[in-house]
């Protein structure tokens, strides 16, 4: 449903107009009335309508001056201007300003009904193709990186003859996708052998794969030097762009970053530069090859893979207790709410336990990982780069950024499969949990993602049912609820690290959200835990 304004210095004129039409009919849910451009702005920057009807002849600023200052911040603006002049002036004046509409008075309320349907269909129209495109954007770039993928086991598996001759429209499409992957310049292909403990299984094994192809992906394609890919085997294949030289320095910096964050012993096998594309599976034969001639490589320590950092009774305890939440989060993938309470559960651990700010996190990676693959393979949705992006969040976070983010991630998974999956509310949400303790605005979330503040309210309450400044309150509450529970830090100074820096406002903010005020919320929190 859209939103209305009604601008008229003239009071019988605006409310015949509010409350003499069902405007329901025709789309409009809620409708506001203002009685001068200067109140018409203020209402625009608090409710953000869609369309707004408007008086020519105002006192203080004219219509046509309100509608040159909307038009300033909100280009999109369903504009429909009433007049009892008909003069051509302004007629030309409001067309040069996008307004959509010019309708003279006395008011045809059949007339107007029907001029202000037409916006609301109009601004439909536009809405379902914003998510088309979204969607196609997004259903593509999934398509384009799957393609790349069997492309590159085409040539590897059956060289450039396979399809050279071919009239297979399949695999013209992948070719197609697979234009820009230099095909010209000398490449070798990378066999990643990364054995496992024995103790995994196939579904511990799969995903941790699937990690590692995403993590290869950004340090190896994102910059430029090759293209990941699993053959037909399943095995993890790198072709490195050979055309600087030498490619050890980069099989090298890969083997180091794989073996920090997965605490194993890897080995990139390579074969033979070759000096184009199409020659590229005699590159694999070698790497293939020289594979078999690898020794079985052991884990570091013979340990079983998992995230111990210490052999201490300590680490032991949290070891133990971390398990348990995350096989509990794992069980209850199908409940948001249930997901989210158990991972304040791991947050606490975080805190008793604590831990370093690398150890949490790595823990939130593997929290966030294991969580995204069943959650994917429980609801059928496609696979996205999110994973890639939470980890480039939390890398060089502070810990409570980085247990923040798990919460904004989880959050995110969980609202994208109702539908909320624009990229710039994602952003939004980021751009809040990462600046919290900031004086936040909505026209410096909306200057973030280069939209004007009102497109980007009115975005943000449809996709995902609450106004911006509500959703920064509410995980501005959330996160002073999590720091009264877990610290003792003065109510003040949690105030400041929410964002407040009036405490009586915090004081307020707080009680009407939760019921109490911070020391009373403290102290039931603490009574509870006796």
């Amino acid at each position: 449903m859209y939103k209305l304004l009604i601008v008229d210095d003239e009071k019988m004129i605006r409310n015949g107009l509010a409350l003499g039409i069902t405007w329901s009919e025709v789309g409009i849910d809620e409708v506001y009335t203002a009685a001068s451009a200067t109140e018409a702005l203020k209402m625009i920057e608090v409710h953000a309508p869609q369309i707004m009807l408007s008086d020519i002849s105002m006192t203080e600023l004219s219509g046509i001056d309100l509608i040159g200052k909307v038009r300033e911040t909100d280009k999109d603006m369903r504009i429909i201007v009433l007049t009892g002049y008909d003069y051509f002036e302004y007629a030309r004046d409001c067309l040069k300003m996008g307004v959509q509409d010019y309708l003279l008075k006395p008011i045809d309320d059949v007339a107007l009904l029907k001029l202000v349907k037409k916006q609301v269909e109009e601004l439909e129209q536009i809405r379902i193709e914003e998510e088309e495109a979204f969607l196609k954007t997004r259903s593509e770039g999934t398509k384009a990186q799957m393609a790349i993928e069997a492309y590159m086991r085409e040539i590897v598996h059956h060289g450039d003859h396979a399809h050279n001759e071919a009239n297979d429209v399949e695999f013209r499409d992948i070719a197609t996708f697979a234009m820009d992957i230099k095909k010209d310049v000398p490449m070798c292909v990378g066999i990643l052998i990364a054995q496992m403990h024995n103790n995994l299984d196939p579904f511990d094994q799969h995903y941790r794969l699937l990690t590692m192809r995403l993590l290869c992906i950004q340090i190896v394609d994102s910059r430029g030097l090759g293209i990941t890919f699993t053959d037909d085997d399943g095995s993890l294949i790198i072709a490195f762009y050979a055309e600087n030289g030498d490619i050890t320095a980069h099989t090298r910096e890969l083997e180091h970053i794989l073996e920090d964050e997965y605490d194993i012993r890897p080995r990139i096998v390579l074969g033979s530069v070759v000096p184009e594309l199409k020659m590229l599976s005699i590159s694999y034969n070698d790497a293939v090859i020289n594979r078999s001639n690898v020794g079985q490589l052991v884990q570091k320590q013979d340990e079983p893979f998992d995230l111990r950092v210490d052999t201490h009774n300590k680490f032991r305890g949290f070891d133990d207790n971390y398990q348990a939440y995350k096989r509990q989060m794992l069980v209850d993938v199908a409940d948001g709410d249930a997901v989210f309470a158990t991972f304040e559960q791991i947050a606490n651990l975080f805190d008793n336990y604590n831990l370093s700010t690398d150890f949490v996190q790595l823990c939130c990676f593997d929290v966030v990982s294991d969580l995204y693959f069943q959650f994917v393979k429980s609801s059928h949705i496609n696979p996205d780069d999110s994973l890639n992006r939470f980890m480039n969040g939390i890398i060089g976070s502070n810990m409570s950024d980085a247990i923040f983010a798990t919460q904004a991630y989880i959050t995110n998974l969980y609202a994208a499969e109702k539908g909320d999956r624009h990229e710039a509310i994602a952003k939004a949400k980021k751009y809040i949990i990462d600046n919290i303790e900031q004086d936040i605005s909505v026209a410096s979330i909306a200057d973030s993602l280069y939209l004007s503040p009102n497109y980007f309210c009115r975005l943000f309450k449809k996709q995902t049912g609450e106004g911006c400044n509500e959703y920064i309150c509410r995980k501005r509450i959330e996160r002073a609820k999590y720091l009264l529970e877990t610290t003792m830090i003065k109510s003040g100074t949690i105030a400041s690290m929410v964002g407040y820096n009036d405490t009586n406002y915090f004081s307020m903010a707080f009680k009407k959200h939760t019921g109490s005020s911070p020391s009373a919320y403290r102290k039931q929190a603490q009574d509870a835990l006796v």
